[in-house]
């Protein structure tokens, strides 16, 4: 889908074109359509609590979008300055469309869409490469968050050799496969590497890290059963087949709702229930 943009809807009038810029934001993001609503509203008249500092061209600078994440519940200040960082992707200030996707990212609900997130928030000269300091910043921070004791950042620092760039002796250098895997191993990897997602207690433990081997598989399997899908006249809709998946178990990938990808790939059979946090 294209980029959505209040630019896109200039041939509108106002109530409209906010109608359809957040109906588009809904769909690409999965946040519900009246809280977009809500929020356009509230962004382009500067309402409190979140967006009394939104200029006069409806732009938010990135110093003022960290106070916003920090007000929704990230405490901590180098933490809330990456995130910012990342959201604006280059620029010195973000539009509305910029701060839903900011928005949804901080709020997304399985481990699996969180990962790509965290991974760019670690990444803070954005090389593509998480070295060692870099790493343990936002590692500590995001345990500090979670009132973990030092012991359980002694454990987590002790990354597997697969992690390391030239074996157990060489530098700490995670590329995001490496950092997908190191994030799924465990509860604590989990809050080490999430721990500022506002809904990380939620995600589930996986019955094995992931890897890119599994990716793969999981995108043929996707591919596969989105050609044999049958034609929308005899199709379900997504909301039944998303109560089909919801029916004896709770998927771990999916939040309520939502059709559950993997679930897709095996013709809406419920998916196994993973084990639940620790």
């Amino acid at each position: 889908m294209a980029a959505a943009g209040s630019e896109a809807y200039s041939g509108y009038d106002e109530k409209t074109a906010a109608s359809y810029l957040c109906g588009d934001l809904a769909e690409e993001t999965s946040l519900p359509r009246d809280l977009l609503l809500r929020f356009h509203q509230m962004w382009h008249s500067h309402e409190r609590p979140f967006f009394t500092q939104v200029a006069e061209d409806d732009t938010l600078g990135v110093g003022e979008l960290a106070e916003v994440v920090r007000s929704i519940g990230v405490k901590c200040e180098f933490v809330c300055a990456s995130i910012s960082r990342v959201i604006a992707d280059g620029s010195t200030r973000i539009t509305f469309a910029k701060f839903v996707r900011g928005y949804a990212a901080l709020h997304s609900r399985t481990l699996k869409q969180a990962l790509p997130f965290a991974f760019k928030v670690f990444d803070m000269d954005g090389d593509g490469v998480l070295g060692a300091e870099e790493f343990a910043q936002i590692l500590e921070a995001n345990l500090t968050l979670q009132e973990l004791d030092p012991s359980a950042i002694k454990r987590v620092l002790a990354a597997p050799e697969a992690l390391r760039a030239d074996g157990d002796d060489g530098p700490l250098k995670l590329t995001l496969r490496q950092f997908r895997y190191f994030g799924s191993i465990s509860s604590e990897t989990i809050l080490a590497a999430c721990g500022f997602m506002l809904h990380v207690r939620d995600f589930y433990v996986p019955l094995a890290p992931f890897d890119e081997e599994d990716e793969e598989l999981e995108k043929q399997a996707l591919t596969t059963a989105h050609a044999r899908a049958p034609a929308p006249d005899t199709a379900h809709t997504a909301d039944t087949r998303a109560r089909a998946c919801f029916s004896t178990r709770v998927c771990s990938r999916a939040s309520t709702r939502r059709i559950c990808f993997e679930c897709v790939a095996l013709r809406w059979i419920p998916c196994i229930t993973r084990r639940p946090f620790l």
